[in-house]
């Protein structure tokens, strides 16, 4: 108990002198701060953006002034719960507020807990950087006491409602209720207030786009600060905590408005700078407006959200996105398949393109997956079982080759998931994967191994030209050349005749995987994947909600329209180069064993043309044994037996081997017998001559041994039944 109070004597002292220290310092602060009413008054043109090819980007903002929002009294309410209870208190400073915030910072040794009153962060967001340091500090408070001074309670929350950041490239309360609820902010209903007041401390994670549940819990968060400060009562607090949070995201009539979206969550996740910080700055980006026009119009007008997006794959840099939703996460389905099973499986060297898997009911390591439509496929490649989304063979691959051993591709390409069970193989996320990610990852293939994340950004400047980020052109080998190649054939496949054979018929190089999540009453989602040599694009179809679209809604339809669509644009008049063959040597093949066994066997100098099969193997993995020369099928060791005019021949042979009998009596000869090995029996009325010659079937084509002869004579004996040759079954 003593070094408690000890301790607490301490931190007592040190508050002491720190806040002394700190007023001898404001004292010598110099006063001459002036406030900067233009600062006060965000404009809506305060960024500047830049297409690829520097132009730019004429943007529709819509920005609206928040003077209205003030007729809503449930919005200052909840403002004032979730931010500074006691604004109309003050006079702008909360001291009993700072003090305790100091004491936990003192304890902790960082900055953990602020107390910006309301009127502190307008200072702050207004005229000062976002660094946490004493004398930035020092600098707000002189201004903040000027700002009340000079403004009225009422101007000071105006402006405060004006400035204030909500995630999604929104500013000011007023234009975040009509990005969020297609309203006016005095029309906002409480749970609508109470939303909006919890995005304000983190707008990246609890705006209700990003995460609806966390937003939930933030919006409820301040329905109790509310009813802590008596504000609502608690049958209004009950009744509202119960309402689910429903949106209603207003469309932009801006093409860019979707891209220029994401470009500032790009912005906040990469770069330190806040979102007041981004005042007339220029932020170039890979933006294509004709590839932007191209991606919304090919939305298809259903009741369900829809994104898409366009990479230039040299690059990474991203030529269009596209969302009716903003930027979500969702369970990829089977469009993961590439990158978490195969490409991982034969990079390995667990399996072969061509290594046939038995696709039937099975548990696997008690887990028991099954086809769309329980329906099974027997022995298949492993081409086609992705090429046709199979899911038991992308489960047995993915045990084969092992869940930790597939993740670590995966995470190196920029996705991860908590899942670590073998479901993950059909894309059953925990967290689920953005479009942005999942569309990056597959330029990995066209780039032949070689990974870089996809970017809107290209660089940021102030009004000084001075740079303030920059992206990084870094690039790491995730995957084999051969492995990019063969998976390349694969998917080509898959639109040939796969499930993505919708996109069928182009005239060049053109690869795609599809993806459907859901069950027989409805699915979730539905993907494709499409890439080019020098594009690769993905849609989606879904509802952020989790409800139900028709199960005539999957990747091989909704999505692989809408792609089909934008690839019509995008080589109207041209095509893409090929796709090369890197890394990757093409080996003929014995055929009679692959196809009587699964065996990679090279076939050998004298295996004939029409026992060869050409497979295209990574340089890394590729069968190296021989086949060795066919010989010629024999039939083991037999003798002949007869009984009065009844003779027996028992033959017997190795399996695949096939028997012809032929009977000579006199001049004229007869096949008697063809088909497997038995126990032959026939009646003779004299002396006979059996030619007996083992064959086997290749391509329908006998191939002969040699021709054993049998010359036989009836026997003179009497004698009663045939005997029952028991032994040769």
């Amino acid at each position: 108990m003593r070094k408690f109070f000890k301790a607490l004597i301490v931190v007592f002292l040190i508050a002491i002198v720190v806040v002394f220290a700190a007023i001898g310092i404001f004292l010598l602060y110099p006063s001459n701060l002036e406030l900067n009413e233009k600062l006060l008054i965000k404009s809506s043109n305060f960024i500047n953006y830049y297409d690829t090819h520097n132009s730019l980007i004429e943007i529709n903002s819509n920005y609206f002034g928040s003077k209205n929002a003030l007729n809503n009294q449930n919005l200052i309410k909840a403002f004032v719960a979730g931010e500074d209870k006691n604004f109309f208190s003050h006079s702008g400073l909360d001291y009993p507020r700072m003090i305790k915030s100091t004491l936990v910072n003192i304890k902790n040794g960082e900055f953990l807990q602020g107390a910006s009153t309301i009127s502190q962060q307008l200072i702050k967001n207004t005229h000062l950087s976002q660094e946490k340091t004493i004398m930035r500090k020092l600098k707000e408070i002189k201004l903040t006491q000027k700002l009340e001074k000079t403004y009225s309670k009422e101007q000071i929350l105006e402006m405060y409602f004006d400035t204030i950041y909500f995630g999604e490239n929104v500013y000011g309360v007023e234009n975040a209720a009509r990005y969020y609820f297609s309203k006016s902010a005095e029309d906002l209903t409480l749970s609508e207030c109470a939303t909006l007041a919890g995005i304000v401390p983190s707008p990246a994670r609890y705006n209700p786009i990003a995460d609806k549940t966390l937003a939930r819990k933030r919006r409820d968060l301040v329905l109790k600060r509310m009813l802590d400060n008596k504000t609502i009562d608690k049958s209004v607090y009950d009744a509202t905590i119960k309402e689910d949070i429903t949106l209603d995201v207003s469309k932009k009539d801006d093409v860019s408005a979707p891209y220029i979206n994401a470009c500032m969550n790009e912005i906040y996740a990469l770069t330190d700078l806040s979102p007041y910080e981004l005042t007339d700055v220029n932020v170039y980006t890979y933006y294509d407006g004709k590839v932007q026009t191209l991606c919304n119009d090919s939305f298809p007008e259903n009741d369900f959200d829809y994104q898409s997006i366009v990479i230039d794959n040299e690059t990474r840099g991203i030529a269009a996105y596209y969302s009716t939703c903003g930027e979500i996460k969702r369970s990829p389905a089977s469009t993961i398949k590439p990158l978490l099973v195969y490409a991982p499986s034969i990079d390995s060297g667990v399996i072969y393109p061509m290594t046939k898997i038995k696709d039937e009911p099975a548990i696997i390591d008690g887990y028991s997956p099954k086809n769309y439509l329980d329906r099974y496929c027997g022995d298949v490649s492993a081409s086609y079982a992705l090429s046709n989304s199979l899911n038991v063979p992308a489960v047995k691959l993915l045990n084969a080759t092992g869940i930790e051993k597939c993740k670590n591709y995966l995470n190196k390409l920029g996705i991860d998931d908590s899942n670590d069970a073998l479901n993950i193989a059909l894309g059953n996320f925990n967290e689920g994967v953005s479009l942005k990610s999942l569309a990056g990852a597959y330029t990995v293939f066209s780039n032949y191994g070689r990974y870089s994340p996809a970017s809107f950004v290209r660089k940021i400047t102030d009004k000084s030209g001075k740079t303030l980020y920059e992206r990084e052109k870094s690039e790491e080998t995730v995957f084999l050349e051969g492995t990019a190649t063969v998976i390349n054939q694969m998917l080509s496949d898959c639109v040939k005749t796969g499930t993505a054979k919708k996109l069928a018929g182009k005239s060049y190089d053109l690869c795609a995987k599809t993806g459907t999540q859901g069950n027989e009453d409805g699915n979730t989602d539905a993907y494709i994947v499409a890439y080019t040599s020098d594009k690769t694009l993905a849609c989606w179809c879904g509802n952020t909600d989790s409800s139900k679209m028709p199960n005539s809604v999957t990747g091989g339809s909704t999505p692989a329209f809408c792609a089909d669509y934008i690839l019509n644009g995008l080589y109207d008049g041209k095509k893409p180069a090929p796709l090369d063959e890197k890394g990757v040597k093409k080996l003929y093949i014995d055929k009679r064993s692959y196809e009587k066994n699964g065996e990679f066997l090279l076939a050998s100098e004298k295996t004939k043309e029409k026992d060869k099969l050409r497979f295209t193997f990574t340089n890394e993995h590729y069968p190296k044994t021989k086949a060795k020369d066919m010989e010629k099928p024999k039939l083991f060791d037999f003798g002949v037996s007869v009984f009065g005019d009844t003779v027996i021949i028992p033959l017997f042979a190795e399996d695949g081997v096939l028997v012809e009998i032929r009977k000579a009596e006199g001049k004229t000869e007869t096949v008697v017998y063809d088909g497997p090995p038995v126990t032959f029996s026939d009646t003779i009325g004299g002396d006979a001559v059996y030619n007996i010659t083992p064959y086997i079937l290749s391509d329908g084509e006998k191939i002969y041994g040699d021709t054993i002869e049998k010359k036989v004579k009836k026997s003179r004996k009497k004698t009663g039944a045939t005997p029952d040759f028991w032994w040769l079954d």
